[in-house]
Formats: structure tokens, C-alpha cells, sequence
């Protein structure tokens, strides 16, 4: 990120190349007023050309001085000592730049650097104008104008610092809340497509199986109606499911409660242990321990577990026998989905999105999540979720609907 130039109200308008042209023009002014008043009573070519030479040398550093601060102060104090010895009628012309070269080196430079450039000053000051014993006042002015030019600079100087530290903080504050902004819209599109891998995943799943079983059973009416219903019913409730994060999704609307259906929660686990009992997979649900309510965020993602897990049994395992156990404790919540596949040891173990989206849902909530084939066939899933470091956080995130 790169410093811009602070800018006071009433000079808005100017910009830095303005305030480079005000200088030129500061610098042939002046210029062209020294070479009239070090020209004056010049007789010969050598007289001029050295009064053309001193009014350079002293227009030049009034140019320079934003760009250069102590190169032209430096410049300066070298004609102010060249005058002194060669002119000494001529110093006078070199006090108006000097003021106004250390206004500019108390406004621009390092505080050290530019305290050793007002001391350089005075005490060039004081060298080059004590032999002149016919006016020792001057010393007792020209003093304290630098002194008073230099700190009025240098006041000037540390609030323009203290403005472009302000304008700086302020484009990091803003820069932090844009990232802060992509990073949340990240997150929220992460979150809605794993509830909708979980919907999808897991109503497809179901209506698969369930068309594939009524082809077996063509002949067997009574078999495809039960089928047929069943897929309604998947069907039915994927659609709601995923009707629910369209309208969160939707463009320009404002949904209300009654639109919009609440998330699943633990106590939704026996409509879903039904649909996948209808797939071909018979399914026992236990509940252990104390059960107590639980916070909403805590409820979904338990839910969204069990359901890939069945998932993938549907998906996988075909029909078999799973047991869903939900054990409550005062510190966390345990879910353990186990199905008793006939054992397969040289089977390779695949992980796709759904074993992701688990350990996905585990991590949010500081816990940890375990999956893999059993040693006599099988496959279980463990989920431990914590309950007691639950951030209010989390817990608004979850007050969508699913």
C-alpha cells in the first residue's frame, strides 16, 4: 500500500505539481530580484557575470527545496559563506531563502536530521556575520526568524505525519473490512453448497435406490407403489429442502419464518432414519445419556452427520443393517453411525465430498470427527462435537434456515 499525500481542506484543489510551479515561479522571482540587487553598481562583465552567478545559486535552492530539503539548505549556507567572504554587503540576499529552506527542512525531514541542519544554520550564521561589527543586530534578528521558521515547520511538519498515519490506518481499516467482507461471502457460499451436497446427496440417493428396487419388482404392484411413495416422499422433502435455500438465496427478497422452513434438528432424525429404512437399509436409532436442548448450531450439523453417513451406507454399502447411536453428555455430543457390510479387506477406501463435508461440520464446532472401514466389515463414522465452547458466533449463524 502506497502513502498519498495528505490533503488540508482549504488546499483541495492544489495539487503537487501546482505547488512545483509555485515554486519555479518563487525561484525566478527571486532570481531575477538578487541579480538586480547584486548587479547593482556592476561596471564589467566579470561584476555581472558574478551577480548572474549568485542569483542562481540562490533561486535554485528555493526551486529545489520540496524535493531536496537539506541539499538546499546546503547549497545556501555555501553562497551565504561565499558571500560573506567575497560580498559581504551581498549576505543579506541570502537570509529570505534561508527562512524559507528551513521551514521546508523542519516540515520534511527526520526530527535528528533536521535539528542538526538549525544548528548547522545559526552557527553559519554566526561565523559568517560576526567580523561584521556595523550591524550586530542582524545576528540578534536573523536568530530567532530561523528558530521560529524551522519550529513553525517543523509543527507543521508532525501533523502532516500524524494526518498520513491517520489516512493510512484508515485505508488498512478498509482494506481489512473488504477482505473481512470476501472472506465471509466465501464462507457463506461454502456453507450453502455443503447443505446442498447433504440435500442432494442424500434425497438422490434414496430415489435411486428405491427406482432401481420397482424395476426389480415390476411384477409385484404392491411392492412398486410402496417404492413410488417412498420417492414422493424423498422427493418431496429434497425439494423443500433446497426450495428453502433458493429463497435465501434469491435476489431482493426478505423472507419471514413462515416462508421459510427451520433447520433440521436432532429430533428430525426419526423422518430421516424412515426414508432411508424405505431405501433398503434397516436402521436403529438409540439416544443415550441426558437429553437436553442443545445449541441450533450444534443440532444442524449433528443432523447433517447422520444424514451423509446414511448417505453413504444407502450409496455404498446397499441394503444392509446400520444402528445411529446419539449418546448427550454435559461436555459434548456423540454421534456414532455404524453399518455391518460383509468385510472386505482389500477393499480401497475412497473419501469424497461427503467424508469432507463431516469433518468439515465437526471442525467448525471444535471437534473432530472419525470415519473408516471396521476390522470384521463394516464402516463406522464417530463424531464428537463439544458443547461447552459454543461462541454466540456460531450460534446466530445457525438461526437460517437450512
Amino acid at each position: 500500500m502506497t502513502a498519498r499525500e495528505p490533503a488540508a481542506p482549504l488546499f483541495g484543489l492544489v495539487r503537487p505539481v501546482h505547488w512545483l510551479m509555485i515554486d519555479l515561479l518563487a525561484a525566478v522571482g527571486y532570481g531575477m530580484l538578487a541579480f538586480v540587487v547584486l548587479g547593482n553598481g556592476a561596471s564589467s562583465a566579470g561584476g555581472w557575470s558574478a551577480a548572474a552567478g549568485g542569483a542562481v545559486c540562490l533561486a535554485v535552492p528555493v526551486g529545489a527545496r520540496r524535493r531536496a530539503p537539506l541539499a538546499s539548505l546546503a547549497a545556501l549556507l555555501v553562497t551565504l559563506v561565499v558571500c560573506a567572504v567575497f560580498a559581504p554587503s551581498a549576505t543579506v540576499m541570502a537570509l529570505p531563502p534561508l527562512v524559507l529552506v528551513l521551514y521546508t527542512v523542519g516540515a520534511r525531514t527526520r526530527f535528528a536530521a533536521a535539528v542538526g541542519a538549525l544548528v548547522v544554520a545559526c552557527g553559519t550564521l554566526l561565523v559568517t556575520t560576526v567580523p561584521d561589527v556595523l550591524h550586530p543586530g542582524g545576528i540578534a534578528v536573523a536568530v530567532p526568524v530561523f528558530v521560529v521558521s524551522w519550529s513553525l515547520g517543523a509543527v507543521f511538519g508532525l501533523h502532516r505525519r500524524h494526518l498520513l498515519a491517520q489516512l493510512e490506518l484508515h485505508d488498512r481499516l478498509r482494506w481489512a473490512q473488504v477482505r473481512r467482507a470476501e472472506l465471509e461471502l466465501v464462507e457463506q457460499r461454502v456453507r450453502i453448497a455443503r447443505e446442498l451436497h447433504d440435500v442432494v446427496a442424500h434425497g438422490m440417493s434414496v430415489i435411486t435406490v428405491q427406482a432401481g428396487f420397482a424395476g426389480l419388482v415390476v411384477d409385484d404392484h404392491a411392492e412398486v407403489r410402496s417404492a413410488l411413495r417412498s420417492i414422493e416422499t424423498s422427493g418431496r422433502q429434497t425439494l423443500n429442502e433446497m426450495r428453502t435455500l433458493l429463497e435465501v438465496l434469491r435476489d431482493g427478497t426478505d423472507p419471514t419464518e413462515n416462508q421459510l422452513s427451520p433447520a433440521p434438528q436432532l429430533g428430525d432424525l426419526d423422518a430421516l432414519i424412515d426414508r432411508t429404512r424405505a431405501a433398503g437399509v434397516d436402521v436403529t436409532l438409540t439416544r443415550g445419556g441426558n437429553v437436553t436442548d442443545l445449541p441450533p448450531l450444534v443440532e444442524l450439523n449433528a443432523y447433517r452427520i447422520v444424514q451423509e453417513a446414511l448417505t453413504n451406507v444407502v450409496k455404498h454399502a446397499g441394503p444392509v443393517s446400520a444402528t445411529v447411536a446419539v449418546e448427550y453428555d454435559a461436555s459434548q455430543l456423540t454421534i456414532t453411525v455404524r453399518n455391518d457390510g460383509p468385510p472386505s479387506p482389500d477393499r480401497v477406501v475412497v473419501t469424497g465430498h461427503g467424508i469432507a463435508g463431516m469433518h468439515e461440520r465437526a471442525r467448525i464446532l471444535s471437534g473432530t470427527l472419525d470415519a473408516g472401514p471396521l476390522r470384521n466389515g463394516g464402516y463406522e463414522v464417530v463424531g464428537r462435537l463439544p458443547l461447552s465452547n459454543q461462541s454466540p458466533t456460531l450460534r446466530t449463524i445457525a438461526a437460517a434456515p437450512a
